[in-house]
């Protein structure tokens, strides 16, 4: 009975690896194909999303980008924060029983 959860597995990571590397090669074409025509050095994503969806593809990729941005700042934030927090705990206490 494992032997058929050990070769569904397989099936299902080869499909993924597949479909993945179809993916970043879609991607690459499309991005080749922007960059040809527009002809310049700087292609972001959001340029790719303009020249095939319009310009509202372009917005809303901005947002998702800067949502991305706040949250990994705040994630910083968060994690800076209780580091020093306890970093200055255990040095207050290491200097109090001293």
């Amino acid at each position: 009975m494992p032997s058929h959860s050990d070769r569904t597995i397989k099936v299902l990571i080869l499909v993924v690896d597949v479909n993945v590397k179809l993916f970043y090669k879609f991607g690459k074409h499309c991005g080749c194909f922007v960059a040809d025509i527009e002809s310049s050095e700087n292609i972001d994503f959001s340029d790719v999303c303009r020249y095939f969806l319009g310009r509202w593809a372009e917005i809303l990729s901005v947002i998702f980008s800067l949502i991305a941005l706040v949250g990994g700042a705040v994630v910083y934030w968060v994690l800076m924060s209780n580091f020093l927090f306890h970093t200055v705990t255990f040095i207050h206490g290491v200097l109090l029983l001293s």
